[in-house]
């Protein structure tokens, strides 16, 4: 008998009490900010950490009832948001405001919304 093939299950994503059921894509990023440092006698002479800056970003169908939460407003208002990405022995929580807002639409495909957080990301 061969070898058992392993399941790839498929991530969550969460806001408050429950899973958004309307998210079909989602992806979290990390930017350390690190660079090389030069000087005249060394090129690199070594490295440096700079600005931390971490990015959730995900996608949301929109149905014939709307969105399946304000999202528009809470970007209006500046309102920070808690967000949980639910992956196989992770579960990673963004916690900040939201920012680039986009909504797309074409004769081939459904309306389609995609707007990222920005802030700290926690991985437990």
């Amino acid at each position: 008998m061969g070898e058992v093939l392993a399941r790839y299950p498929k991530g969550r994503m969460s806001q408050g009490s429950g899973d958004l059921l309307d998210v079909f894509d989602v992806s979290q990023g990390w930017e350390d900010g690190r660079k090389l440092m030069s000087t005249l006698r060394a090129n690199p002479a070594g490295w440096t950490d700079g600005s931390r800056v971490d990015t959730m970003t995900f996608k949301s169908g929109i149905s014939q009832y709307g969105f399946e939460r304000d999202w528009l407003k809470k970007w209006e208002k500046g309102e920070e948001v808690e967000l949980r990405f639910k992956v196989p022995g992770k579960t990673l929580t963004m916690v900040g405001p939201l920012t680039k807002p986009k909504i797309t639409s074409n004769r081939d495909n459904w309306i389609e919304f995609e707007i990222s957080c920005i802030g700290k990301c926690t991985a437990e």
